[in-house]
């Protein structure tokens, strides 16, 4: 399954191995070093096993759409 994280990136959910929000992840003294270029354009930071994706959907949105799934439809 993958997630949209805005504008036309999309990841694989499995990929993913945390979501951060964005205004807490630089205002903390956290030892990963989150860009803080743009910040107030990106709401989210995606961790992934290789990259560090930045998102302009809030975390609370993404964690919902990876905990969503696929819904069917019926077109009956």
């Amino acid at each position: 399954m993958f997630i949209h994280l805005g504008g036309n990136q999309m990841i694989r959910l499995s990929d993913v191995v945390a979501i951060v929000d964005a205004v807490g992840a630089v205002k903390s003294s956290s030892s990963i070093p989150f860009p803080t270029s743009s910040v107030e354009e990106v709401k989210s930071f995606i961790i992934t096993t290789k990259h560090i994706y930045t998102s302009p959907i809030s975390s609370n949105t993404l964690l919902k759409r990876s905990q969503s799934g696929l819904k069917v439809v019926s077109m009956l």
